[in-house]
């Protein structure tokens, strides 16, 4: 498989911030499930090319953290 450079898998151990990144058109987003993504799940989404995403310290529900990360990449970095 060719890695996701674009692919940002979201998570509250993570240290990267949008606000640090390079502005992308294009972007495919991990969101786990309620209680969030086991560190092997973790790691096989940076194996596989996606970079780990910090959006806060507030855990966010599975259904409003994709709202909150496309608001904030349309933000940052327009539409």
């Amino acid at each position: 498989n060719k890695p996701n450079h674009n692919g940002f898998v979201l998570h509250h151990r993570a240290t990267e911030r949008l606000q640090t990144m390079k502005k992308i058109s294009k972007a495919t987003i991990l969101i786990g499930p309620e209680g969030g993504l086991s560190d092997n799940e973790i790691k096989q989404a940076i194996e596989a090319g996606f970079r780990s995403l910090f959006l806060g310290k507030r855990i966010l529900r599975t259904e409003t953290a994709s709202l909150v990360a496309i608001a904030n990449m349309q933000l940052l970095w327009g539409s």
